[in-house]
């Protein structure tokens, strides 16, 4: 007697595959779907609160003489867990200015009452935006040029007289048509030749010069960009902290050097530091080499950024796009987004 075989049941492996990638497939489209509905939301509540802004920044100046607050908090607007608000006002220029910047989660919107008068994707100059914060760049005159205290005469000691160079058209970045140049006065070797780079200049007392606060176990870095038309040397960052006084709490200390094989290219210099003590920095940027620097042999410095962060940004200072400058143009710190 012979039994009737059975039938097996069940998926094959190709219905399978063919069931994983619908899922998949759906699983694709509602993500997207769901960034999307978010990213709406998002774009909804900043524009929402850029105007419940304006309407009471605009009341406020309505009753007190056309004088915008001083803050945000004036008229009961702060932060919360979703909503980050930035606001810059100047009620001393006529007519007087503000701008707020909304952002919710990576979207922001920004309104002014002078060049966008309505709520606009991005931020004020100035400002973080898009859920990246705003960063400062620590450095008073960043295109090394001009009658600035920042820039010593560290060079004077080997015989290199200071000028500068306004609206050059060779600068390492667009952003950068100034830069300070030194020129070799008598033929010399041995020594580096660069740039001390300083809050106040005292050359008979150059101790009490640096003026970039630092704390034990915080990051700085420090950037800037320089050519010479000597080759063949290696180039590089010294640094080194003081208490503010006379005393310096650190030895020189040197970061990793930069062969520099090419006459008149410019290279950008990097340093990133965790200081050992809490003071102020001084730095010096320098090229160091045995050869004979010939009379007329120049060193061109410019692009000086300094960060409190181990992340180096590129070169922004309050001429670059969406940046301010917080005090004087080309003598002042100044901020904005990376950019």
């Amino acid at each position: 007697m012979h039994r009737a075989a059975q039938k097996q049941t069940g998926f094959t492996i190709v219905e399978l595959l063919i069931v994983i990638v619908v899922i998949g497939i759906l699983a694709a489209i509602t993500i997207v779907a769901y960034n999307g509905i978010q990213n709406r939301a998002k774009n909804s509540a900043a524009l929402s609160a850029v105007n419940q802004t304006y309407k009471k920044v605009v009341s406020y100046a309505v009753v007190n003489n056309d004088n915008y607050p001083l803050a945000l908090s004036a008229v009961g607007i702060s932060d919360n867990d979703s909503t980050n608000y930035q606001y810059s006002v100047n009620n001393s220029s006529l007519p007087r200015t503000y701008c707020v910047t909304v952002t919710v989660g990576n979207v922001s919107y920004f309104q002014n009452n002078s060049t966008q008068t309505t709520p606009a994707p991005g931020g004020c100059p100035g400002h973080g935006q898009n859920g990246i914060a705003a960063i400062t760049n620590l450095s008073l005159n960043p295109s090394a040029s001009g009658s600035s205290s920042e820039i010593g005469e560290w060079s004077s000691r080997y015989a290199m007289a200071r000028t500068w160079i306004t609206g050059a058209s060779d600068g390492p970045i667009p952003a950068l048509t100034t830069y300070g140049r030194w020129t070799q006065g008598t033929a010399a070797t041995g020594g580096g030749r660069g740039v001390d780079h300083r809050g106040n200049l005292d050359l008979t007392n150059p101790q009490v010069d640096a003026t970039w606060p630092v704390t034990v176990g915080v990051p700085i870095s420090v950037s800037t960009y320089l050519r010479s038309t000597i080759a063949n040397s290696t180039a590089r960052i010294d640094y080194r902290i003081s208490d503010g006084s006379s005393t310096w709490l650190t030895a020189t200390l040197a970061c990793p050097s930069t062969n520099y094989s090419g006459t008149g290219t410019w290279i950008r210099l990097i340093c990133t530091i965790t200081p050992s003590a809490t003071g102020y920095i001084q730095f010096s940027t320098r090229f160091d080499q045995s050869v004979t620097w010939t009379t007329g042999a120049t060193l061109d410095v410019t692009g000086l950024m300094i960060v409190n962060s181990s992340n180096v940004p590129n070169y922004a200072d309050g001429n670059s796009t969406n940046w301010i400058w917080n005090g004087s143009a080309n003598s002042s710190t100044s901020t904005g987004p990376p950019l």
